[in-house]
């Protein structure tokens, strides 16, 4: 990730960011908060809208319907992953503060205020690692790969798989959200709990 980034905001990180900021989605003076916001449901909830269309259409069947009565998944990809990104706006300035407080309001004592700054730089290091952030994608595919694989079908979303002579299969729709929806949701997540431990 571009240390730019984290010159106004030390505590600017965790999964997606640096791939946000890799393909230049985030820059320097400008984190686009608005947009990614607005991607998020644009890459996450749309195409699974026109996919299950589209599965109607081709094949028959009713996914459209059962996707857009199915609140759950309304709840995580249009509600929950949209307030995922707008948090970083609110929350990363406010964690900013409260390090910017305790090093300029007397809290820390001089003696140790080298240990202090030494945690801090330590802390900012972990948020912003490459590592921690590959890992959480692997962890996202991994678990997405363990619901659509090992999972029994019927326990699933009825509109991400359709049924052949073979057995049940991925539709369209659940083709996208198991590489792409469901993976993304979980990396905006794993990315908060990486945060929280930094």
């Amino acid at each position: 990730m571009d240390t730019r980034v984290l010159e106004s905001d030390r505590f600017y990180g965790g999964a997606p960011v640096g791939l946000e900021g890799w393909i230049g989605l985030i820059k320097p003076d400008d984190l686009r908060i608005r947009t990614r916001t607005i991607l998020a449901v644009l890459i996450g909830w749309f195409p699974l809208v026109m996919l299950a269309g589209l599965q109607d259409v081709l094949y028959g069947g009713n996914s459209l319907s059962r996707l857009l009565l199915d609140f759950g998944a309304i709840a995580r990809y249009v509600v929950a992953a949209p307030l995922l990104v707008i948090a970083e706006c609110v929350c990363f300035p406010i964690f900013e503060n409260i390090i910017l407080h305790f090093r300029d309001s007397g809290l820390i004592a001089s003696r140790d205020k080298e240990r202090y700054e030494a945690i801090v730089h330590s802390s900012s290091g972990l948020l912003t690692s490459k590592v921690a952030e590959v890992f959480c994608f692997v962890i996202a595919y991994a678990i997405t790969l363990y619901w659509t694989v090992v999972v029994p079908p019927n326990a699933l979303v009825s509109w991400s798989y359709v049924s052949g002579s073979a057995g049940a299969s991925l539709s369209l729709a659940g083709t996208w959200h198991a590489l792409v929806t469901a993976p993304f949701l979980l990396v905006l997540v794993l990315g908060w709990i990486w945060r929280q431990f930094s």
